[in-house]
């Protein structure tokens, strides 16, 4: 594994226990769509939630989550729409966005972007 993949791994990792102190439950991890990659399904009560972790070591460039627009949101959508129905889910979902910064690393949680 790449130092690239070991740093998303660690973000996705750090992402997840944020997520999990934060009363979601951890679904799934690292979902290939034909759209793209989902990072994280969540729960989260009532709401299936599916969420998109950004890292970076510094905010010299701008924030992770800005980064999160345009064809990435719409590809993000679709992968989404894509596991709603191939699991057959019912009910409410969400697009969320972890983005981390940091060492030690701090997160923003955007929800429903």
């Amino acid at each position: 594994m790449g130092i690239t993949q070991e740093r998303g791994k660690r973000g996705e990792d750090f992402a997840a226990s944020f997520l999990l102190k934060n009363g979601f439950r951890i679904v799934e991890r690292n979902v290939r769509t034909p759209f793209g990659e989902i990072d994280l399904v969540c729960n989260d009560a009532t709401t299936t939630v599916f969420v998109e972790v950004k890292y970076r070591a510094s905010t010299a460039f701008g924030q992770p989550e800005e980064v999160v627009v345009g064809k990435k949101l719409m590809r993000m959508r679709h992968a989404a729409e894509w596991y709603v129905t191939q699991h057959k889910l019912q009910g409410a979902y969400r697009l969320d966005v972890v983005g981390i910064t940091g060492d030690p690393p701090r997160c923003t949680h955007l929800v429903d972007v």
